[in-house]
């Protein structure tokens, strides 16, 4: 007896020890078991017979049972949707949001989705209720719907994390026009894990952990919904999932004050290659711009390591988005700085942003962020073997254009800028850094006017040439010297053009 009753004691305890063990997981994880259910919940799976979820017409398939956890439904609008997925399509368009809740035990998670329950129509034309009715009250003349289409994979990188708010231009796929957009601590790559490009959002120890945000510089018209793409960017260390506090989807109605929709840090996982699909529905339909904004936790020192997400794509439903009647879009004529009007003087800035390289053989333009439509940069060796360098920059210097010369005989690179008819440049700005070895020569060619530069011109100055009316300049390394490698380095050639 007394034997048997150790046996009960011992076990007793084991069966403690192990709930307190359980107890003790972190929330913040989601178990194997977990995530390998909620995968298991897809779009595909519970639309059924409708053919997307901004179409759906039909009941949907909410399954009760997915990878040996239950799943209990809710829904934000039983009218619309119910809780065992019958669909009553209402006198508008409604967007719901339904969550899964899964349980197995005591582990349990959730995981939503967001639908557009089409509104019923009616073959009355006269029924109030007829979407063809133009006096339906509830049928405004521009439906909600897709309006920004975003493929981040598609951009040219630009691999420094800026480290203030960057302009950069996205084009939307849904009218080929492209759309400002801005990013701080992001750079545009790609994973080298995965090869997959996007903008990279990050919680940067070399940047004492600041926050890191996208956001849409142009404003979506009753904005309902935001989706995005993104998966995990791991290397070794560099993942720590508890470094991250919110991520969080915003919106502003003035792009100063910010509002969050949702943080979904809940559906983010400690596997560092795990791919997202998300979606997050707006309570109340408003005219608003659109940050995703990672927020990183308190208390964090500094260290080399990161947490990235690569986003991959971005899509906005709402009336409309911005375009070319937008004032303060490039494209409109009544923009001052839009290239096309010739009552202002326009400024562009040729900087290179990205890693270690060379310039090609043809219009290199775009590598240095210029209009390819109405620059042309090209690169000449010279007598040199090798073409103009790009770097990207490191600790010590900042990214730039490496002119090298051919010490034997000074015919060393060229570069040539030139602007296409109809348009003259009015001044040149180079921002030279501080040369490589010895330089005390080039020729700099503005139109026809041919000068010669020295060591003072080169080498950590700026040095700005007004009051021009050319179309093309260019700049040769010159330098002779007997041994070394002498190079022009320049950070960024500031050009003040305007039409005639």
């Amino acid at each position: 007896m007394r034997n048997k009753l150790k046996r009960f004691f011992a076990l007793s305890l084991v069966f403690v020890f192990a709930l307190t063990l359980f107890a003790c997981k972190d929330k913040d994880e989601d178990s194997k078991d977990l995530v390998k259910a909620k995968e298991f919940l897809t779009y595909e799976l519970i639309l059924d017979k409708n053919p997307s979820s901004n179409e759906v017409t039909k009941d949907l398939k909410l399954v009760t049972v997915a990878e040996g956890f239950t799943v209990e439904w809710s829904s934000n609008n039983i009218e619309a949707v119910s809780a065992t997925g019958v669909v009553t399509q209402q006198t508008k368009d409604v967007l719901v949001v339904l969550t899964a809740k899964l349980t197995k035990w005591s582990d349990t998670g959730t995981k939503e989705f967001s639908v557009k329950v089409l509104k019923k129509a009616s073959d009355t034309p006269d029924n109030p209720d007829n979407p063809d009715n133009p006096d339906n009250p509830d049928n405004p003349d521009d439906e909600a719907g897709l309006v920004a289409n975003f493929d981040f994979s598609t951009h040219s990188e630009e691999t420094t994390y800026v480290t203030s708010e960057t302009d950069f231009a996205v084009t939307n796929k849904v009218d080929n026009k492209d759309v400002g957009m801005a990013r701080y601590i992001a750079n545009i790559s790609k994973n080298t894990n995965t090869s997959t490009s996007g903008i990279v959002l990050a919680i940067r120890g070399k940047n004492d952990f600041e926050n890191s945000y996208l956001v849409t510089k142009e404003i979506v018209k009753d904005l309902e919904k935001v989706e995005f793409s993104m998966e995990g960017w791991g290397t070794d260390a560099s993942f720590n999932l508890s470094w991250l506090e919110e991520f969080l989807v915003e919106v502003s109605t003035d792009g100063t004050t910010w509002t969050s929709v949702k943080d979904i840090k809940g559906q983010l996982t400690a596997d560092d290659s795990k791919t997202y699909e998300i979606s997050v529905a707006l309570e109340t339909k408003g005219d608003n711009y659109v940050r995703l904004h990672m927020v990183p936790a308190d208390g964090l020192e500094a260290s080399l390591f990161n947490l990235r997400y690569i986003l991959t794509s971005l899509k906005l439903y709402g009336t409309s988005i911005a375009g070319s009647d937008n004032p303060d879009n490039p494209d409109n004529p009544d923009n001052p700085d839009n290239p096309d009007n010739p009552a202002d003087a326009v400024t562009a800035v040729a900087k290179y942003t990205g890693g270690n390289g060379n310039l090609e053989a043809g219009n290199n333009a775009k590598v240095l962020g210029l209009d390819e439509t109405l620059f042309t940069v090209t690169a000449d060796k010279g007598n040199n073997t090798n073409m103009i360098g790009v770097n990207g920059g490191n600790d010590y210097t900042d990214p730039h254009l490496r002119i090298y010369a051919n010490r034997a005989d000074g015919v060393g690179n060229i570069l040539s800028v030139s602007i296409k008819d109809g348009y003259e440049i009015l001044s040149v700005s180079f921002e030279f850094l501080a040369g490589k070895n010895s330089l005390d020569s080039a020729k700099l060619t503005l139109g026809t006017n041919v000068q010669t530069l020295g060591a003072n011109d080169l080498s950590s100055t700026t040095k700005t040439f007004s009051d021009l009316s050319i179309n093309i300049f260019s700049l040769q390394n010159t330098q002779v010297a007997d041994a070394d490698s002498n190079q022009i380095r320049i950070a960024s050639i500031t050009i003040v053009y305007q039409a005639k």
